[in-house]
C-alpha cells in the first residue's frame, strides 16, 4: 500500500481524494491545504479517517511518503511538488 499526501483540497482535489479513499492500494495519509475552509469541507467528509494541515511541509521529512497533486496549479502546489522531489519524494500524479 502505498502512503499518499494530498497537496491542496480544491474543486478538483475534493474527486482526488475521493479516489484515492476507494482505492485499494492507496492509503489517504494526509490533506494539506494553506486554507482552513478547504480543510474544514475535507474533515467534514473524512473525519479522523486522515490527518489534515494547512502546510504541506510537516510531511517532508517523513518516509515513504509521496505526494498527490492537484490539478490546479497553485502556488502551494507547485512549491509542494518541488519540495518533495527534492527530498526524493515520488509524485503521484493523479488525472
Amino acid at each position: 500500500m502505498i502512503n499518499v499526501v494530498q497537496v491542496g483540497y480544491g474543486y478538483w482535489g475534493t474527486n482526488v481524494a475521493r479516489n484515492l479513499m476507494a482505492a485499494k492500494n492507496a492509503n489517504l495519509y494526509a490533506i494539506c491545504d494553506s486554507r482552513q475552509e478547504c480543510l474544514d469541507k475535507a474533515r467534514k467528509v473524512y473525519l479522523d479517517m486522515t490527518e489534515y494541515a494547512l502546510d504541506y511541509k510537516k510531511y517532508l521529512d517523513e518516509c515513504e511518503i509521496p505526494t498527490q497533486r492537484e490539478c490546479a496549479a497553485s502556488s502551494d502546489f507547485i512549491e509542494g511538488v518541488k519540495a518533495f522531489m527534492e527530498k526524493r519524494k515520488a509524485e503521484f500524479k493523479g488525472e
